[in-house]
């Protein structure tokens, strides 16, 4: 009989902190209004985004109930959101991080560190971009000129290593062309080929795709462009001119794209590969072929070359260097910013390493 009792009491006590909670719980709800009124007097949120917030989130009472039931007595690990708190989360998050510091110590909510997976869920592996494409698509429908854009290819450095992707349990570093062309993906990557649109009668541009790549040939640089121009096509937009630096695999790939860049039969420009009667002009980048020609003129010392009249002309290093002596003679420097440093003639391996000899003709100095 005694034991009956003690364990009625027991259930007594229960049920009285179930029924305390639930009061608890439902006072929460009532005043969310309350909560984020007092996240806008600590200054947390300004006037337009609390008004936003209290339009689109003012529906969640339900929501809210049910997740603090479904968490109450679990670990954290184990908390589980539905749809509409996660977008509250998110976006309370976006806005103001300080507020949403503030809310997790009223409710429920997720760790910043789940809501920082939950953003990087967009696919951007190496490959091409179909987010970014289906967004350039939605832009194009509402507004044609949207669709007049060029594509610059041009591939950045870097470092030769491996690295743990936590996220998707791999390695990470290889070659990789997420799929669009067939090559081993066993070797480290020593570059990153970028691929962007750029708007021509419109101010906007976008990386399309991005790829993991370790010496490409021009064929499958060729491809990849190929595949570019007819995905963009696809998505409504009409590629106009590709532009990437003057070395020797980019105009080997321009050869292959059906372009020549050489003498004679020079030709700048390829079929498009969606529409035949129009053509993809080929802009070899202004400043890389300064670059470019600078580097020539300093290791020939003489370019030579046939004017008008048809006599033959010539450019020499030496007036650069007799320049820049008589700059510093009469300690008068004129408007080309040559000093004696810019004078002497770069091995490659200086010119690999960046020195200030680059400044020499260089379209961003001049």
């Amino acid at each position: 009989m005694e034991d009956l009792q003690s364990e009625n009491e027991i259930l007594k006590k229960r049920i009285k902190l179930l029924q305390q909670t639930v009061r608890r719980k439902n006072k929460k709800i009532e005043t969310m209004k309350g909560l984020l009124q007092e996240l806008k007097d600590r200054n947390y949120l300004n006037h337009d985004v609390h008004a936003w917030l209290e339009e689109n989130f003012s529906g969640l009472k339900l929501d809210i109930l049910k997740n603090e039931i479904a968490n109450c007595n679990k670990n954290p690990h184990a908390f589980r959101y539905s749809d509409a708190l996660k977008q509250f989360a998110l976006t309370l998050h976006f806005y103001s991080p300080k507020a949403y510091n503030f809310t997790r110590k009223v409710l429920n909510l997720p760790n910043p560190s789940s809501l920082r997976q939950w953003r990087s869920s967009v696919d951007c592996q190496p490959g091409f971009l179909k987010e970014v494409l289906l967004h350039l698509q939605k832009e194009t429908e509402k507004d044609v000129t949207m669709a007049d854009c060029a594509l610059l290819v041009d591939a950045m450095s870097i470092r030769k290593q491996t690295e743990w992707n936590h996220i998707k349990k791999q390695f990470e570093g290889f070659v990789n062309y997420g799929g669009v062309v067939a090559e081993p993906n066993d070797d480290l990557a020593t570059e990153c080929l970028v691929f962007m649109a750029v708007g021509i009668k419109q101010s906007w541009k976008h990386v399309i795709g991005y790829f993991f790549v370790n010496k490409l040939s021009a064929q499958n640089q060729a491809q990849l462009i190929k595949s570019s121009i007819e995905l963009l096509a696809d998505h409504g937009m009409n590629v106009h001119a590709v532009t990437f630096d003057g070395c020797y695999t980019n105009q080997s790939t321009a050869n292959i794209l059906g372009a020549k860049l050489t003498f004679p039969g020079w030709q700048a420009y390829f079929p498009h590969p969606n529409l035949p009667d129009k053509v993809v002009y080929i802009i070899l980048d202004a400043c890389d072929m300064l670059k470019l020609m600078r580097n020539t003129l300093a290791d020939m010392k003489i370019l030579k070359y046939l004017g008008e009249n048809g006599e033959m002309k010539s450019v020499e290093w030496r007036f650069i260097e007799e320049l820049v002596k008589l700059q510093e003679k009469d300690t008068l420097f004129l408007a080309n910013k040559l000093t004696a440093k810019h004078a002497v003639a770069e091995t490659q391996d200086e010119r690999q390493l960046g020195s200030t000899n680059s400044k020499l003709f260089c379209c961003r100095c001049n």
